[in-house]
């Protein structure tokens, strides 16, 4: 079997060894967190650009745990603004129309009634993270992926440890949602919301049958694959359901084109039993997955989703100047079934912060650097899926302020620009 780790040899990457003992020792010893934090950026330092990468995206899910004490910054923040500052030094360039509309989307964004100073500077990091780190990425997508994908699965096995180290719970809740049979354990990794975690998970899937597909990995496919999708599942969460079929039709579609008819039988086969399973099991888990769906009406099926939306786009809708300008990005979360809740749409979030103005303006960025690092003009189904899976993943996320948004953006532009 291939090494599950690429590249990883302890004699040029011991520091994500080091990074992962020192976030945990650092949970008792909070001061150790800050020595990992100056051993990284030290590291980074003298590091070439694919090291780097791949430190970035293994570190990411354990960003919770990367802290001084529960609730205060992680660090992973001030690291994400160190490397932009290195790759910034090296490439000793950035597009002037990108750092114009930056400047200017920055000041509207501080101008707004309900101005959030922080909010602001993470939306900065994160276009140019976006900018400096995707092209880098598309060159050494292998490296990445298998580094993240990693990280997502030790960060899991971290999560499970909770009986031998209680102080997690104290960084990273564990999740109870209720259902109609009552309140149900939901596993979330290292995050406190188990649908931000499976959107690692499908992104990580994705990003391994993209290699898989072009032949870079074989065995470790499925090894990877196999732990994935456990703790996809153990999530519980009708999102990664209903994203994880869209990526059981794009592997049937792709082993078929590849005519690996085999593993299409067994695929099959797998999914029969697994839908038997479900359907027949009293075990507990089984028990709690069908009655995450056991609801008569949609707006129950979506965890009020549905609701939630509708009551923001009526606020949107029914003041122009919020419609045209958006709250900003201090703005308060609105109140509704008798709670502050997140609109939990990424989308009504851009018009609920930025307004239709904004939204234009941000996706301007984007797209501008989109345009910049568009190298491939022939795509295959695999590569719209993914982009069309986690956009689908999006409108039950409120992603736009969360610290892996600039990482899904970084991987996900750079599967859509690899080529066969």
């Amino acid at each position: 079997m291939e090494r599950l780790i690429n590249k990883l040899d302890l004699a040029k990457h011991w520091i994500f060894p080091f990074s992962v003992l020192g976030i945990i020792i650092g949970l008792y010893f909070p001061i150790i967190s800050a020595i990992v934090f100056a051993v990284q950026a030290c590291w980074i330092f003298f590091a070439d650009d694919e090291d780097i990468a791949m430190l970035m995206f293994f570190t990411l899910p354990f960003a919770a745990l990367y802290k001084m004490a529960p609730g205060s910054m992680t660090f992973f923040t001030f690291l994400e603004i160190w490397v932009i500052i290195i790759l910034m030094s090296r490439t000793k360039k950035c597009n002037s129309i990108l750092f114009i509309l930056t400047v200017i989307f920055g000041l509207y964004t501080i101008i707004t009634p309900s101005r959030n100073l922080e909010a602001t500077i993470k939306l900065i990091v994160l276009i140019f993270l976006f900018y400096y780190l995707t092209p880098i990425c598309k060159k050494s997508a292998k490296s990445v992926i298998i580094a993240f994908t990693t990280s997502v699965l030790l960060s899991s096995c971290l999560s499970l440890m909770r009986g031998i180290l209680p102080v997690i719970s104290s960084y990273v809740a564990e999740v109870e949602d209720y259902t109609v049979i009552g309140m149900i354990d939901r596993f979330a990794g290292l995050y406190a919301d188990p649908n931000y975690y499976s959107a690692n998970i499908i992104l990580c899937k994705f990003a391994l049958l993209m290699l898989y597909h072009n032949k870079k990995i074989k065995t470790s496919f499925w090894v990877y694959s196999i732990a994935l999708s456990v703790f996809g599942f153990m999530t519980v969460s009708k999102t990664f359901l209903a994203v994880y079929i869209i990526y059981l039709i794009t592997l049937i579609f792709t082993e078929f084109k590849d005519k690996k008819y085999f593993f299409l039988f067994t695929i099959f086969a797998v999914i029969i039993a697994a839908f038997w399973i479900i359907q027949n099991s009293n075990e507990t888990f089984f028990v709690n997955l069908r009655a995450r769906f056991a609801y008569d009406d949609i707006n129950g099926l979506t965890t009020g989703r549905i609701g939630i939306g509708d009551s923001y786009l009526h606020y949107i809708f029914s003041d122009w100047k919020t419609l045209l300008f958006g709250r900003g990005l201090g703005a308060d979360l609105l109140f509704v079934n008798g709670k502050y809740i997140a609109s939990h749409n990424s989308y009504i979030d851009l018009l609920y912060y930025f307004g239709i103005v904004g939204s234009i303006l941000f996706a301007l960025i984007i797209g501008l650097i989109i345009s910049l690092i568009n190298t491939n003009r022939r795509r295959i189904f695999l590569q719209y899926m993914t982009l069309a899976s986690i956009a689908i993943m999006y409108f039950s996320l409120s992603i736009l302020l969360f610290i892996d948004f600039p990482f899904h953006l970084i991987l996900i532009f750079s599967l859509y620009n690899m080529e066969e």
